[in-house]
């Protein structure tokens, strides 16, 4: 079976989605799927190769890469309705047996203009969260090329069931993780050592440092705690979370990480 996997982000980048997908793709061709990852081009940087991608994110380079432009990608909305017309009409797209997205744009596009099969993946429970969006997703569920879609819990799953989409076409499959990519295991001495940290209740974030990630809750959880020490990794600037924290003497914010470096503040 040969998958397009049919993303509108530029790669490689620190997104944590990012992160989430190309493992995605790499888990497909690993278990024997012929895997294109369709991506935007680059206009100005050098594009990068199958194998820039998978060492950034490292990963095994179970798959191919194939680069589409379509306008310039630096005004995302923009870019992200130009992906979703541009990735389902390339070549490798109209030949693949199926495709998969996690973008809407991409999906709408490869259902009004493309010629192969689609998957959608997303964690987002849109019926819940946005009711008007309920007669939109029917007309997805009634297009003959609409395979089903993959939910990450029940809870969104349910969301698309209880608007009417046949139950068969949506599978709830939850997020998991490659147990190899946290190796070496360590201690928590071990990696406390290896991160500088003290030997004191610990409570750590890894991912996306913005106060819409619930970040804003663990700052109040710190000021209340003056006794635990808070880590935050992935910090990318001087954003809202990085001021607050500067102000706790109990709060550690670092900066983003690549996964390998990433994995001792899990253990800590």
């Amino acid at each position: 079976m040969h998958i397009a996997y049919l993303t509108d982000q530029l790669l490689p980048q620190t997104a944590t989605d990012t992160e989430y997908m190309i493992s995605t793709v790499a888990a497909f061709g690993k278990v024997g799927a012929e895997t294109t990852l369709i991506k935007p081009e680059h206009w100005f940087d050098p594009e990068p190769g199958r194998d820039d991608i998978a060492d950034y994110y490292q990963v095994d380079p179970t798959f191919e890469v194939k680069a589409v432009r379509s306008v310039y990608p630096n005004i995302r909305g923009i870019e992200k309705v130009a992906q979703g017309v541009a990735a389902p009409l390339h070549s490798v797209a109209r030949q693949a047996d199926v495709l998969y997205t996690y973008t809407l744009p991409i999906l709408i596009g490869a259902l009004l203009f493309g010629t192969r099969p689609i998957v959608y993946e997303t964690y987002r429970p849109w019926p819940y969260q946005q009711p008007w969006s309920a007669p939109f997703f029917r007309w997805v569920a009634r297009h003959p090329r609409f395979l089903g879609a993959v939910l990450h819990s029940e809870h969104a799953r349910a969301s698309y069931e209880e608007i009417g989409l046949d139950p068969d076409s949506l599978l709830a499959a939850r997020a998991g993780y490659d147990p190899d990519r946290l190796s070496p295991r360590l201690s928590r001495s071990e990696a406390r050592d290896y991160c500088g940290l003290s030997d004191r209740p610990t409570v750590t974030y890894t991912g996306r440092v913005t106060m819409k990630k619930g970040l804003g809750l663990m700052l109040e959880m710190a000021r209340a705690l003056p006794e635990v020490q808070f880590v935050i990794v992935g910090s990318e600037g001087e954003g809202e979370v990085e001021r607050r924290a500067a102000r706790l003497d109990n709060v550690r914010v670092v900066p983003w990480q690549p996964f390998d470096e990433m994995t001792p503040y899990l253990y800590a």
